[in-house]
């Protein structure tokens, strides 16, 4: 067992996350579901069911033991794993984006167990209830510090065929994986031409329905050639980290794309719920740059022609090609905060069409406000289709320099995003999420990590030069105030 301070370290703004054995360890598990199965209880009754989701850490197992234990001892008794079964992954593997899908209608509430893009020592937990609605962490703290000061008896771990056991009749899922199938099939059935490319799968969530998914695929449609990578489940990650966002992550795709000369190469990250692109020339598509392409082919394929609204949500560190794509095709925008946890509240209070961020998670409003990567993809190659090359359509799209997001270590981030913004009283600003500066020729965004002690930055500007001018100037006021450049 931890300390409370520890523990307490670990509820971040949209989930909880931390370090396994110092801030996260089983017994947090006992803790925060006991005092949610209370509340659920209070809320749904105790026939509500709850979804258990897992991706590829090792140390989920005895955290999802105990969970189901805490939520048991409260009074719970409808469980459902969305996992596909896997050696050594007794609770099944499930994406975060299937996870929803499946959630938003038959399930009460969700518990995903995955830290995302994280490197492999932390480990993650989201709580969500019917609607693809998060409950609030500052909810989840507090329903878990009373029930750990009111019990002094430490939990005996849950052995895993116990925990198991508690799992009712999986067949209530059959029904969303058939939708969601059906969905994937609909737009991957309008392909036209050929597509070579390979699928990195980083031995995260994506090797169970989504790699399903892709190997059927492949047997039913000869035009598309597809190479998969790292597709044994792996929490330990080795053959690189899972962060679709940094740049040095795809450097095994874009030798794959080289040695096989394939079209492109697409990633997942560690809980499949973001997507990446690298070209040929290793040159890699931001998240915001896909949602243009994305936000294109939903303006005007026949999806926003079914749906109430044609607005699409972008945020602070997005390129100006989404506003302009956007508009160019009849359809209305709005920046809105990083972080999917605000991001998909507001996102679903807005009934937009469409969401997309930089860090290349995009939800969809009319199929369950929910992350779809694979859906993505086939729009994008659908789009590839109106030119005459993969590299064509990008180079039309990424007309600008924009970076990737760049992490700056520091503790007080507060005092550097208040530098920042002192340093440069002559440019316009926004301040929806942490501060946006722009100048004639270029923009960046400052803003802090909630769930990390890190600064994030990225800019834009017409041309490399531009950039690298201005980014000089930034990088050293921020290396200046000691913020470190991880």
């Amino acid at each position: 067992m931890l300390s409370l301070e520890n523990y307490h370290k670990s509820f971040k703004s949209y989930d909880i996350r931390g370090i396994w054995g110092q801030e996260i360890d089983a017994d947090l598990g006992y803790y925060i579901w006991l005092g949610l199965g209370q509340y659920i209880i209070e809320q749904t009754g105790a026939q509500a069911t709850i979804m258990i989701a897992a991706d590829t850490r090792a140390n989920n197992t005895q955290l999802i033991n105990n969970t189901l234990l805490g939520l048991k001892e409260a009074g719970c008794t409808q469980f459902v794993s969305a996992g596909m079964t896997f050696e050594n992954y007794p609770h099944g593997i499930c994406s975060t984006a299937m996870a929803m899908s499946f959630g938003y209608e038959v399930c009460d509430y969700s518990i995903i167990f995955s830290a995302s893009h994280n490197t492999s020592e932390y480990i993650g937990i989201k709580t969500m209830k019917k609607g693809n609605f998060a409950i609030k962490t500052a909810l989840l703290k507090e329903l878990f510090t009373e029930a750990f000061t009111r019990n002094s008896q430490l939990a005996t771990p849950y052995p895993t065929d116990q925990a198991l056991a508690l799992y009712t009749d999986n067949t209530l899922l059959n029904t969303p994986k058939k939708k969601l199938t059906d969905l994937l099939d609909r737009y991957f059935g309008q392909l036209t031409q050929s597509h070579h490319f390979a699928i990195d799968y980083g031995h995260g969530a994506a090797v169970a329905y989504e790699a399903e998914y892709i190997n059927n695929l492949t047997t039913r449609n000869s035009q598309l050639i597809i190479h998969n990578l790292f597709t044994t489940p792996d929490g330990s990650f080795p053959a690189h980290e899972t962060d679709t966002s940094r740049f040095s992550n795809y450097a095994k795709l874009s030798q794959a794309v080289q040695d096989n000369d394939l079209d492109f190469g697409f990633m997942f990250d560690g809980d499949a719920d973001r997507l990446g692109i690298v070209l040929k020339n290793w040159t890699v598509m931001t998240g915001d740059i896909l949602t243009a392409i994305v936000a294109k082919q939903v303006l005007t394929n026949g999806i926003a022609d079914t749906f109430w609204g044609k607005e699409v949500s972008y945020e602070v560190f997005s390129s100006k090609v989404v506003k302009e794509t956007v508009a160019q095709h009849s359809g209305t925008s709005k920046m809105i905060r990083v972080g999917r946890g605000a991001f998909c509240e507001q996102f679903i209070a807005d009934k937009g069409l469409l969401a997309g961020e930089s860090s290349a998670h995009i939800l969809f409003g009319p199929f369950w406000y929910c992350e779809i990567p694979l859906l993505a993809l086939a729009l994008i190659l659908k789009e590839s289709e109106e030119f005459a090359s993969f590299d064509e359509m990008a180079a039309h799209y990424m007309s600008t320099y924009k970076s990737q997001v760049y992490h700056f270590a520091i503790a007080d981030k507060d005092g550097l995003m208040n530098h920042v913004d002192a340093s440069y009283p002559e440019l316009t600003k926004s301040y929806v999420d942490g501060v946006r500066m722009d100048g004639a020729d270029f923009w960046f965004t400052v803003r802090k990590s909630g769930t990390e002690d890190i600064v994030k930055v990225a800019g834009e500007a017409n041309t490399k030069k531009d950039f690298d001018r201005e980014w000089n100037k930034l990088k050293k006021i921020i290396v200046e105030y000691g913020g470190h450049e991880e």
